[in-house]
């Protein structure tokens, strides 16, 4: 069980990453526009 919860932990982990690394490749045309 506790093997599972430790899975589970890394995998909201790798989540959280890879939203990170979504919303900064949706945000960095914005920033680069006005230059």
């Amino acid at each position: 069980m506790s093997v599972a919860r430790i899975d589970a932990k890394q995998g909201g982990r790798w989540l959280g990453a890879y939203v990170l690394v979504y919303l900064v490749f949706l945000y960095l045309p914005v920033l680069l526009i006005p230059l």
